[in-house]
C-alpha cells in the first residue's frame, strides 16, 4: 500500500496509465487493421471464386455481415479500456496534486478596500430617488 500510495504522490501512476492508453490504442489499431486486410482478402478470394461457380449467396452480404460486426465490437472494446485507462490516469493525477497551502502572506490586504462615507446630501437623494420600475 506504501509503494501504490507513493506512485500516486510522484504522479508516476497517472503516467503510466497514460502510456498504457496508447499501448492499447496502438493494440487496437493493428488489431483492427489486420483484421480488415482479413476481410478483404477473404472478399477478394470469395469474388474469385463466385466467378468460376454460381453463387447462391452474394459474396459482398454475406462475407461482411459476418466480419463487419467482429471489427466493430473489437473497435468499442479497444475505445472502452483506452477511455478507462485515461479516467484513470487523470483521477490518479488529482489525487497526487499537491495541496493548496493557505500561506499568511497571501491573505487580502484590508489596506486595498477604501470605505468612503455618504454625505447628507447623498443620503437623502438616494431615499427620495425610489425606482419606478420602468425603464
Amino acid at each position: 500500500m506504501n509503494i501504490l500510495a507513493e506512485l500516486i504522490k510522484k504522479r508516476k501512476l497517472g503516467k503510466m496509465c497514460r502510456i498504457g492508453t496508447w499501448v492499447i490504442a496502438a493494440i487496437g489499431v493493428i488489431h483492427i487493421v489486420s483484421q480488415s486486410y482479413y476481410l478483404w482478402q477473404l472478399y477478394r478470394q470469395s469474388l474469385a471464386q463466385s466467378i468460376q461457380e454460381p453463387a447462391i449467396y452474394g459474396p459482398l452480404s454475406t462475407i461482411f455481415l459476418n466480419y463487419i460486426p467482429t471489427i466493430l465490437s473489437s473497435t468499442a472494446l479497444y475505445l472502452f479500456y483506452c477511455i478507462v485507462l485515461y479516467v484513470a490516469s487523470v483521477v490518479f493525477d488529482a489525487l497526487g496534486a499537491p495541496e493548496a497551502e493557505n500561506k499568511p502572506d497571501s491573505e487580502p490586504d484590508d489596506e486595498a478596500i477604501v470605505y468612503t462615507p455618504l454625505t447628507r446630501e447623498e443620503i437623502l437623494q438616494s431615499k427620495n430617488h425610489r425606482p419606478t420600475g420602468r425603464v
